[in-house]
Protein backbone atom coordinates (compact mmCIF):
# COMPACT_ATOMS: atom_id res chain seq x y z
CA UNK A 1 0.00 0.00 0.00
CA UNK A 2 1.43 3.78 -0.81
CA UNK A 3 1.00 5.49 2.26
CA UNK A 4 3.02 8.66 0.67
CA UNK A 5 -0.05 8.84 -1.90
CA UNK A 6 -2.34 8.43 1.06
CA UNK A 7 -0.63 11.15 3.21
CA UNK A 8 -0.01 13.57 0.16
CA UNK A 9 -3.74 13.87 -0.92
CA UNK A 10 -4.79 13.88 2.73
CA UNK A 11 -2.02 16.56 3.22
CA UNK A 12 -3.63 18.21 0.10
CA UNK A 13 -7.14 18.46 1.19
CA UNK A 14 -6.45 19.81 5.08
CA UNK A 15 -4.39 22.66 3.26
CA UNK A 16 -6.89 23.87 0.74
CA UNK A 17 -9.66 23.89 4.06
CA UNK A 18 -7.50 25.01 6.01
CA UNK A 19 -6.59 27.81 3.69
CA UNK A 20 -10.29 28.88 2.65
CA UNK A 21 -11.19 29.29 6.43
CA UNK A 22 -8.13 30.87 7.52
CA UNK A 23 -7.75 33.80 4.81
CA UNK A 24 -11.22 35.09 5.89
CA UNK A 25 -10.34 37.08 8.71
CA UNK A 26 -6.95 38.70 7.45
CA UNK A 27 -9.74 40.28 5.12
CA UNK A 28 -12.12 41.57 6.60
CA UNK A 29 -10.97 45.20 6.22
CA UNK A 30 -11.19 44.14 2.22
CA UNK A 31 -14.73 42.06 2.81
CA UNK A 32 -16.32 45.15 4.91
CA UNK A 33 -15.76 47.32 1.55
CA UNK A 34 -16.34 44.71 -0.83
CA UNK A 35 -20.02 44.11 0.29
CA UNK A 36 -20.57 47.54 1.75
CA UNK A 37 -21.32 46.24 6.05
CA UNK A 38 -19.57 47.52 8.80
CA UNK A 39 -16.39 45.72 9.39
CA UNK A 40 -17.81 44.29 12.60
CA UNK A 41 -20.48 43.21 10.92
CA UNK A 42 -17.93 40.68 8.56
CA UNK A 43 -18.21 37.77 11.27
CA UNK A 44 -21.77 37.44 10.32
CA UNK A 45 -20.78 36.31 6.73
CA UNK A 46 -19.27 33.44 8.84
CA UNK A 47 -22.64 32.25 10.30
CA UNK A 48 -24.16 29.50 7.74
CA UNK A 49 -20.59 28.06 7.89
CA UNK A 50 -20.44 27.26 11.28
CA UNK A 51 -23.89 26.50 11.52
CA UNK A 52 -23.71 23.52 9.39
CA UNK A 53 -21.53 22.07 11.53
CA UNK A 54 -23.74 21.32 14.05
CA UNK A 55 -25.12 19.01 11.87
CA UNK A 56 -21.39 17.21 11.70
CA UNK A 57 -22.57 13.84 13.65
CA UNK A 58 -25.30 13.21 10.95
CA UNK A 59 -22.32 14.06 8.59
CA UNK A 60 -20.03 11.61 10.22
CA UNK A 61 -22.84 8.54 10.93
CA UNK A 62 -23.69 8.91 6.99
CA UNK A 63 -19.99 8.73 6.30
CA UNK A 64 -19.05 5.54 9.00
CA UNK A 65 -22.42 4.19 6.32
CA UNK A 66 -20.83 4.74 3.08
CA UNK A 67 -16.88 4.46 3.94
CA UNK A 68 -14.48 7.50 4.80
CA UNK A 69 -12.94 7.65 1.12
CA UNK A 70 -16.60 7.83 -0.47
CA UNK A 71 -16.98 10.64 2.29
CA UNK A 72 -14.10 12.65 1.76
CA UNK A 73 -15.02 12.48 -2.24
CA UNK A 74 -18.89 13.90 -1.25
CA UNK A 75 -17.41 16.53 0.77
CA UNK A 76 -15.07 17.83 -1.76
CA UNK A 77 -17.86 18.11 -4.06
CA UNK A 78 -19.33 20.27 -1.23
CA UNK A 79 -16.19 22.33 -1.16
CA UNK A 80 -15.52 23.14 -4.85
CA UNK A 81 -19.35 24.37 -5.58
CA UNK A 82 -19.15 26.89 -2.20
CA UNK A 83 -16.08 28.13 -3.42
CA UNK A 84 -17.05 28.42 -6.51
CA UNK A 85 -20.15 30.39 -5.40
CA UNK A 86 -18.44 32.25 -3.46
CA UNK A 87 -16.44 33.78 -6.08
CA UNK A 88 -19.38 35.12 -8.01
CA UNK A 89 -20.57 36.23 -4.97
CA UNK A 90 -22.61 39.41 -5.53
CA UNK A 91 -24.19 40.27 -2.05
CA UNK A 92 -23.37 39.58 1.24
CA UNK A 93 -25.89 36.80 2.12
CA UNK A 94 -24.91 35.06 -1.41
CA UNK A 95 -21.71 34.97 0.02
CA UNK A 96 -22.59 33.70 3.52
CA UNK A 97 -24.56 31.12 1.89
CA UNK A 98 -21.83 30.02 -0.46
CA UNK A 99 -19.72 29.73 2.62
CA UNK A 100 -22.13 27.51 4.20
CA UNK A 101 -21.88 25.27 1.25
CA UNK A 102 -18.49 25.08 2.10
CA UNK A 103 -18.64 24.63 5.09
CA UNK A 104 -20.45 21.32 4.58
CA UNK A 105 -17.03 20.14 3.05
CA UNK A 106 -14.84 22.01 4.78
CA UNK A 107 -16.23 20.44 8.09
CA UNK A 108 -16.50 16.94 7.00
CA UNK A 109 -13.52 16.93 5.92
CA UNK A 110 -11.17 17.88 8.55
CA UNK A 111 -13.35 14.85 10.80
CA UNK A 112 -12.78 12.68 7.97
CA UNK A 113 -9.51 12.74 7.29
CA UNK A 114 -8.02 11.86 10.65
CA UNK A 115 -10.50 9.23 10.78
CA UNK A 116 -9.29 7.58 7.43
CA UNK A 117 -5.67 7.83 8.21
CA UNK A 118 -6.40 6.61 11.75
CA UNK A 119 -7.44 3.48 10.19
CA UNK A 120 -4.34 2.55 8.16
CA UNK A 121 -1.66 4.02 11.16
CA UNK A 122 -0.88 2.35 14.81
CA UNK A 123 -1.51 4.39 17.45
CA UNK A 124 1.76 4.60 18.38
CA UNK A 125 2.62 6.23 15.41
CA UNK A 126 -0.35 8.35 14.92
CA UNK A 127 1.10 11.50 16.91
CA UNK A 128 3.92 11.83 13.41
CA UNK A 129 0.96 10.87 10.82
CA UNK A 130 -1.53 13.44 12.75
CA UNK A 131 1.18 15.93 12.83
CA UNK A 132 1.41 15.86 8.76
CA UNK A 133 -1.84 17.22 8.66
CA UNK A 134 -1.60 19.55 11.17
CA UNK A 135 1.61 20.82 9.27
CA UNK A 136 -0.49 21.26 5.90
CA UNK A 137 -3.10 23.21 8.51
CA UNK A 138 0.17 25.33 9.66
CA UNK A 139 1.27 26.03 5.94
CA UNK A 140 -1.75 26.92 5.50
CA UNK A 141 -2.20 29.70 8.03
CA UNK A 142 0.66 30.82 7.41
CA UNK A 143 0.26 31.50 3.57
CA UNK A 144 -3.77 32.47 3.85
CA UNK A 145 -3.21 36.27 5.08
CA UNK A 146 -0.40 37.67 2.91
CA UNK A 147 -1.54 35.40 -0.35
CA UNK A 148 -4.88 36.77 0.37
CA UNK A 149 -4.51 39.92 1.17
CA UNK A 150 -2.30 40.04 -1.93
CA UNK A 151 -4.97 38.64 -4.32
CA UNK A 152 -7.53 40.41 -3.31
CA UNK A 153 -5.77 44.04 -3.55
CA UNK A 154 -3.98 43.14 -6.86
CA UNK A 155 -7.10 41.38 -9.06
CA UNK A 156 -10.24 40.28 -6.40
CA UNK A 157 -12.68 38.08 -4.46
CA UNK A 158 -13.53 36.32 -7.81
CA UNK A 159 -9.79 35.39 -8.85
CA UNK A 160 -8.81 34.09 -4.93
CA UNK A 161 -11.86 31.50 -4.96
CA UNK A 162 -11.60 30.27 -8.25
CA UNK A 163 -7.58 29.23 -7.57
CA UNK A 164 -9.49 27.45 -4.48
CA UNK A 165 -11.47 25.95 -6.56
CA UNK A 166 -9.16 24.63 -9.51
CA UNK A 167 -6.86 23.22 -6.80
CA UNK A 168 -9.61 21.29 -5.05
CA UNK A 169 -10.83 19.66 -8.56
CA UNK A 170 -7.41 18.60 -8.65
CA UNK A 171 -7.16 16.82 -5.77
CA UNK A 172 -10.93 15.19 -6.47
CA UNK A 173 -9.51 13.50 -9.06
CA UNK A 174 -7.02 12.33 -6.83
CA UNK A 175 -9.24 11.23 -4.46
CA UNK A 176 -10.57 8.07 -6.82
CA UNK A 177 -7.06 6.62 -5.86
CA UNK A 178 -7.01 6.17 -2.83
CA UNK A 179 -7.72 2.71 -1.31
CA UNK A 180 -10.72 2.44 0.51
CA UNK A 181 -9.84 1.89 4.43
CA UNK A 182 -10.33 -1.37 5.95
CA UNK A 183 -14.02 -2.72 7.54
CA UNK A 184 -14.29 -1.99 10.95
CA UNK A 185 -17.15 -3.55 12.89
CA UNK A 186 -19.02 -1.33 15.33
CA UNK A 187 -19.35 -3.15 19.06
CA UNK A 188 -23.05 -4.89 18.51
CA UNK A 189 -22.28 -5.31 14.68
CA UNK A 190 -25.42 -3.11 13.79
CA UNK A 191 -25.73 0.17 11.56
CA UNK A 192 -24.33 3.40 13.46
CA UNK A 193 -27.67 5.23 14.05
CA UNK A 194 -29.01 8.37 16.39
CA UNK A 195 -29.23 6.20 19.16
CA UNK A 196 -25.15 5.45 19.06
CA UNK A 197 -25.10 9.16 19.01
CA UNK A 198 -27.28 10.01 21.99
CA UNK A 199 -24.98 7.04 23.66
CA UNK A 200 -21.80 8.63 22.97
CA UNK A 201 -23.46 11.73 24.02
CA UNK A 202 -24.38 10.28 27.03
CA UNK A 203 -20.57 8.62 28.32
CA UNK A 204 -18.59 10.98 30.43
CA UNK A 205 -15.51 10.95 28.52
CA UNK A 206 -17.17 12.47 25.49
CA UNK A 207 -18.80 14.84 27.48
CA UNK A 208 -14.80 15.80 28.55
CA UNK A 209 -13.93 15.79 24.93
CA UNK A 210 -16.36 17.58 23.54
CA UNK A 211 -15.82 20.32 26.69
CA UNK A 212 -12.48 20.50 25.94
CA UNK A 213 -12.85 21.06 22.05
CA UNK A 214 -15.41 23.83 22.78
CA UNK A 215 -13.38 26.01 25.09
CA UNK A 216 -9.82 25.32 23.30
CA UNK A 217 -11.81 26.77 20.60
CA UNK A 218 -13.36 30.08 22.25
CA UNK A 219 -9.44 30.91 22.33
CA UNK A 220 -8.27 31.26 18.88
CA UNK A 221 -11.79 33.16 17.87
CA UNK A 222 -12.22 35.46 20.79
CA UNK A 223 -8.13 36.56 19.70
CA UNK A 224 -8.35 36.50 16.07
CA UNK A 225 -12.08 37.17 15.27
CA UNK A 226 -11.56 40.87 15.68
CA UNK A 227 -8.14 40.65 15.59
CA UNK A 228 -7.49 42.13 12.18
CA UNK A 229 -10.16 44.86 13.07
CA UNK A 230 -8.06 45.79 16.08
CA UNK A 231 -4.96 46.19 14.51
CA UNK A 232 -6.30 48.50 11.85
CA UNK A 233 -8.18 50.46 14.56
CA UNK A 234 -5.30 50.60 17.51
CA UNK A 235 -2.64 50.58 15.20
CA UNK A 236 -3.97 52.00 12.02
CA UNK A 237 -2.41 49.66 9.50
CA UNK A 238 -3.50 48.82 6.08
CA UNK A 239 -4.50 45.47 4.73
CA UNK A 240 -1.00 44.27 3.32
CA UNK A 241 0.15 45.20 6.98
CA UNK A 242 -2.13 43.30 8.50
CA UNK A 243 -2.01 40.24 6.21
CA UNK A 244 2.29 40.50 7.07
CA UNK A 245 1.26 40.18 10.43
CA UNK A 246 -1.05 37.18 10.48
CA UNK A 247 1.82 35.71 8.94
CA UNK A 248 4.43 36.05 10.79
CA UNK A 249 2.25 35.39 14.14
CA UNK A 250 0.93 32.11 12.42
CA UNK A 251 4.77 30.74 12.16
CA UNK A 252 4.14 30.22 15.39
CA UNK A 253 1.43 27.39 14.26
CA UNK A 254 4.70 25.79 12.31
CA UNK A 255 6.63 26.01 15.39
CA UNK A 256 3.85 24.56 17.45
CA UNK A 257 3.39 21.64 14.86
CA UNK A 258 6.73 20.37 14.66
CA UNK A 259 7.66 20.28 18.45
CA UNK A 260 4.24 18.20 18.87
CA UNK A 261 4.92 16.06 16.29
CA UNK A 262 8.33 15.24 17.25
CA UNK A 263 7.62 14.79 21.10
CA UNK A 264 4.24 13.73 21.62
CA UNK A 265 5.31 10.29 20.99
CA UNK A 266 7.93 10.44 23.17
CA UNK A 267 6.48 12.63 26.49
CA UNK A 268 3.28 11.67 25.81
CA UNK A 269 -0.53 12.91 24.69
CA UNK A 270 -1.43 14.05 27.35
CA UNK A 271 1.48 16.16 28.57
CA UNK A 272 2.14 17.64 25.02
CA UNK A 273 -1.38 18.92 25.24
CA UNK A 274 -1.28 20.52 28.38
CA UNK A 275 1.58 22.33 27.74
CA UNK A 276 0.00 23.79 25.17
CA UNK A 277 -2.81 25.06 27.04
CA UNK A 278 -0.95 26.50 29.58
CA UNK A 279 0.59 28.94 26.35
CA UNK A 280 -2.53 29.19 25.22
CA UNK A 281 -3.82 30.69 28.71
CA UNK A 282 -1.23 32.86 29.57
CA UNK A 283 -0.68 34.25 26.74
CA UNK A 284 -4.45 35.35 26.05
CA UNK A 285 -5.05 37.47 29.00
CA UNK A 286 -2.13 40.27 28.47
CA UNK A 287 -2.58 40.59 24.72
CA UNK A 288 -4.97 44.20 24.24
CA UNK A 289 -2.98 45.64 27.35
CA UNK A 290 0.42 45.89 24.58
CA UNK A 291 1.20 48.69 22.62
CA UNK A 292 3.79 47.65 20.42
CA UNK A 293 3.85 45.75 17.15
CA UNK A 294 6.63 43.39 17.89
CA UNK A 295 5.29 42.93 21.45
CA UNK A 296 2.02 41.79 20.05
CA UNK A 297 3.55 39.61 17.31
CA UNK A 298 5.79 37.54 20.00
CA UNK A 299 2.52 37.21 22.02
CA UNK A 300 0.62 35.83 19.87
CA UNK A 301 3.17 33.89 17.98
CA UNK A 302 3.83 31.98 21.45
CA UNK A 303 0.14 31.91 21.88
CA UNK A 304 -0.40 30.13 17.65
CA UNK A 305 2.69 27.86 18.94
CA UNK A 306 0.62 26.42 22.16
CA UNK A 307 -3.43 26.51 20.56
CA UNK A 308 -2.07 23.97 17.87
CA UNK A 309 0.27 22.15 19.61
CA UNK A 310 -1.49 21.25 22.42
CA UNK A 311 -4.55 20.56 20.00
CA UNK A 312 -2.77 18.45 17.56
CA UNK A 313 -1.94 15.92 20.55
CA UNK A 314 -5.18 16.42 21.95
CA UNK A 315 -7.11 15.68 18.64
CA UNK A 316 -4.59 12.53 18.52
CA UNK A 317 -6.11 11.27 21.88
CA UNK A 318 -9.56 11.72 20.67
CA UNK A 319 -8.96 9.70 17.72
CA UNK A 320 -8.46 6.66 20.01
CA UNK A 321 -11.16 7.42 22.56
CA UNK A 322 -13.78 5.52 20.43
CA UNK A 323 -11.98 3.62 17.41
CA UNK A 324 -15.04 1.14 16.25
CA UNK A 325 -16.95 4.96 15.48
CA UNK A 326 -14.23 6.78 14.63
CA UNK A 327 -15.79 9.46 12.08
CA UNK A 328 -18.81 9.84 14.30
CA UNK A 329 -16.62 10.50 17.40
CA UNK A 330 -14.47 13.18 15.72
CA UNK A 331 -17.38 14.87 14.17
CA UNK A 332 -18.45 15.64 17.64
CA UNK A 333 -15.06 17.65 18.01
CA UNK A 334 -16.45 19.76 14.50
CA UNK A 335 -19.72 20.07 16.35
CA UNK A 336 -18.32 21.46 19.46
CA UNK A 337 -16.11 24.03 17.21
CA UNK A 338 -19.20 24.98 15.09
CA UNK A 339 -21.36 25.67 18.10
CA UNK A 340 -19.06 27.95 19.98
CA UNK A 341 -18.32 29.26 16.50
CA UNK A 342 -22.02 29.82 15.75
CA UNK A 343 -22.43 31.36 19.58
CA UNK A 344 -19.09 33.34 18.81
CA UNK A 345 -20.75 34.82 15.72
CA UNK A 346 -23.79 35.87 17.31
CA UNK A 347 -22.00 36.87 20.84
CA UNK A 348 -18.87 38.75 19.55
CA UNK A 349 -20.09 41.60 17.53
CA UNK A 350 -22.08 42.64 20.81
CA UNK A 351 -19.44 41.97 23.35
CA UNK A 352 -16.62 43.85 20.93
CA UNK A 353 -18.91 47.08 21.53
CA UNK A 354 -19.98 46.13 24.77
CA UNK A 355 -16.03 45.51 26.06
CA UNK A 356 -13.48 45.62 22.99
CA UNK A 357 -11.11 43.33 21.89
CA UNK A 358 -9.80 43.33 25.88
CA UNK A 359 -13.28 41.60 27.26
CA UNK A 360 -12.62 38.93 24.24
CA UNK A 361 -9.35 37.75 25.44
CA UNK A 362 -10.61 37.50 29.07
CA UNK A 363 -13.54 35.54 27.38
CA UNK A 364 -10.98 32.75 25.75
CA UNK A 365 -8.74 32.91 28.17
CA UNK A 366 -10.96 31.89 30.85
CA UNK A 367 -12.09 28.92 28.63
CA UNK A 368 -8.69 28.02 28.00
CA UNK A 369 -8.42 27.54 32.01
CA UNK A 370 -11.57 25.10 32.00
CA UNK A 371 -9.95 23.61 29.12
CA UNK A 372 -6.37 23.18 30.79
CA UNK A 373 -8.88 21.40 34.03
CA UNK A 374 -11.28 19.23 32.19
CA UNK A 375 -7.81 17.89 30.05
CA UNK A 376 -6.37 16.80 34.06
CA UNK A 377 -9.66 15.14 35.11
CA UNK A 378 -9.55 13.34 31.29
CA UNK A 379 -6.17 12.52 31.70
CA UNK A 380 -6.89 10.69 35.35
CA UNK A 381 -9.20 8.41 34.29
CA UNK A 382 -7.04 6.62 32.19
CA UNK A 383 -9.35 6.44 29.06
CA UNK A 384 -6.45 6.11 26.91
CA UNK A 385 -3.23 3.86 26.95
CA UNK A 386 -0.33 5.88 25.52
CA UNK A 387 2.21 3.37 26.98
CA UNK A 388 3.48 6.47 28.76
CA UNK A 389 3.94 6.81 32.31
CA UNK A 390 2.20 10.40 32.12
CA UNK A 391 -1.23 9.21 32.83
CA UNK A 392 -0.23 8.40 36.27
Amino acid sequence: MNYLFIFFVCFLLQFLTSFEMNFINPIIPYLSSYFGIEKSSVIYLNFGFFFVGLFSPFFGMFTDKIGKKKGLFLATLFYIIGTFLSGIAFHPYFFAFSRMITGIGSLTIGATVIAYISDFIPFSQRGKAAGSLRIAFALAIMLAPMSASYMVERFNLKTLYFIVSSMAVVVLFLLLKLPSEPITRNTNGKTIDFVMLLSLLKNRTTQKVVLISFMVMAAPLSLFGFFSIWLDQHFSLGQREIGLIYTLVNSGTMVGVAAATMLSDKIGKFITAKIGFILMAATLFPLSFLNTIPLVVIIVMINALGLDGGFLAFQTLASEVNPKQRTLFMTLISFSHSLCSLIFVVAAPLLYNMGGYRLLNFIGGTASIIAIITLYSLSRDKVVDEGVSELA
